[in-house]
Order: C-alpha cells, then sequence, then structure tokens
C-alpha cells in the first residue's frame, strides 16, 4: 500500500474545511474571468495592487512584468485557480497536492498584496 492508502479517513470537519478551500478557489477563478480579465489593459486595475507591494522590486515587477502581460498571466491564475480547487476538492494524494499548491501560492502571493494581507 502507499501512503496515502495507508491514511485514515478525514472527518466531517476537514472535509467541510476542503470544500470551503476548494470552493473558494473556483469562485475565485470564475471571478477573475468574468470580472477581472475583461478589465484587463486598465491601468487603474492593478496599480493598488503595485502600490501596495511590500518591496519596492515587486512594485517593479508588478509594472514592468505583470500589468504589460496582465491579461496572460490572469489566464494562467484562473487555470491555477481552477487546478487548485479541483484537487482540493478530489481525494487522495490530489488533496495533498492541492493544499500544498495553495500553501506555497499564498506564501508567494501575499508581498504582492497591500498590508494588512
Amino acid at each position: 500500500m502507499s501512503w496515502a492508502e495507508d491514511r485514515p479517513v478525514a472527518g466531517s470537519g476537514w472535509n467541510t474545511w476542503r470544500g470551503v478551500v476548494g470552493g473558494f478557489y473556483l469562485a475565485a477563478a470564475v471571478f477573475n474571468a468574468l470580472y477581472t480579465v475583461p478589465k484587463t489593459g486598465e491601468p487603474d486595475l492593478l496599480d493598488g495592487y503595485a502600490d501596495g507591494a511590500w518591496f519596492p522590486v515587486l512594485e517593479d515587477f508588478m509594472r514592468d512584468v505583470f500589468m504589460p502581460n496582465d491579461q496572460l498571466l490572469l489566464v494562467l491564475v484562473i487555470v491555477f485557480e481552477v487546478a487548485v480547487g479541483l484537487a482540493i476538492l478530489n481525494r487522495g494524494i490530489w488533496v495533498d497536492v492541492g493544499a500544498a499548491a495553495s500553501l506555497l501560492w499564498v506564501i508567494a502571493i501575499l508581498p504582492f498584496l497591500a498590508w494588512p494581507y
């Protein structure tokens, strides 16, 4: 048996939490697809995020790399959000993969967001 098969089945609390987090990622993907992507190219859309970045190099990255390529990068973000949401809502090792990807995503994106995030 593999490591994933040896683990005990999670209880209803964990399954509820998985549903909430997985649903949040899928909702974020829908929001970004319906609201954010159509507004790409508007200079004010992401300027607030760039202004709130924790470090000047991240502010420069937002303005020089992300904003000129915002539509492509937002589509990649949407694909990532859907993949993470579906992985978390799945079973077995996919839940672990989705949870790890979610944690890494939050750690990576946090310095780009304005305080008090």
